[in-house]
């Protein structure tokens, strides 16, 4: 393999390097300074993952997406309506802002980026949108808005538009957790499947999923930032969120990307005097690609 190729792909993925650049601009006091380095570490590390990936488009049909979705990659909800395009920088500081939010709270100072990215990548998604999980007239609204997006002279939709809508559901939580997840350097795939059960194992979840499949250092986790854990108060309003991580083992990855199906279990929780309580177990089943990476 040329060598060039390895070291472009090392500077990609190389999650550990990415993470402890994104430290050393937190440790900086001056806020002016913080500011303007980040945003050149922005600018710089958005430049090198848009060289490195090609505009491709990304819908139910496709195959797992591995790395970075171009700005200009087109993400179809579904192909009655207009596209989508992860094309806002600003998540990316929105992003490094919640880990400065997370290393300046009470018990977080001490934990690595590493323990805080999932919670940084979930609330960052959440903030972005203007919502941290779906309530019963998320995906009306999330229709609504589609709808008045799919005739043949309304362009293409950029990401901000979305923004702070309260109306995102798989198609652009997903899509955006692929970018942050690259982004900081993790390796992982943008899964599109019609085969999810998450209701329960017997209810198909209508009109498809998107969620991503991230790999660690000795298995493979599914995360889902649109059905993330949620951790609820006595009055069954909610308190919090949390990301559900699902861990998989090889087996399991291989039986997913052929096109097979991995059931998961799933806790919320229950805050009971200032303690988080494990709620009762929830099955999940994650369905994979229409189109199967593994033979």
């Amino acid at each position: 393999m040329d060598n060039t190729v390895e070291n472009k792909d090392a500077a990609i993925f190389n999650r550990d390097q990415v993470l402890s650049q994104i430290d050393d601009l937190l440790k900086i006091q001056d806020q002016d300074e913080r500011q303007a380095k980040t945003a050149e570490f922005i600018d710089e590390r958005l430049k090198l993952l848009t060289e490195q990936s090609a505009p491709r488009e990304f819908s139910l049909l496709s195959r797992p997406r591995k790395g970075f979705l171009n700005p200009e990659s087109r993400i179809r909800r579904t192909f009655f309506v207009d596209p989508f395009m992860v094309d806002d920088p600003e998540a990316y500081k929105l992003l490094i802002d919640t880990f400065k939010e997370f290393k300046d709270a009470p018990g977080w100072s001490e934990k690595s980026l590493r323990d805080i990215a999932p919670y940084a990548v979930l609330r960052t998604i959440g903030n972005y949108f203007g919502n941290h999980w779906s309530s019963n007239n998320t995906e009306n609204n999330n229709r609504a808005f589609y709808m008045k997006r799919s005739t043949a002279e309304s362009d293409d939709i950029h990401l901000n538009e979305l923004k702070g809508k309260g109306i995102a559901v798989c198609a652009e939580k997903g899509a955006v957790a692929q970018n942050l997840l690259s982004f900081l350097g993790y390796e992982s795939e943008l899964v599109a499947s019609t085969k999810c059960r998450l209701e329960s194992p017997e209810k198909g979840d209508e009109g498809g999923h998107v969620y991503t499949v991230i790999k660690g250092d000795t298995n493979y986790f599914i995360f889902d930032p649109t059905n993330p854990t949620l951790i609820k108060r006595e009055d069954g309003n909610v308190h919090t969120v949390m990301p559900s991580f699902y861990p998989i083992n090889q087996e399991s990855y291989q039986q997913l990307m052929s096109g097979g199906w991995v059931e998961v279990t799933h806790n919320d929780g229950i805050l009971d005097g200032g303690q988080t309580i494990k709620g009762s177990d929830q099955r999940r089943i994650y369905g994979g690609p229409s189109q199967a990476t593994v033979a």
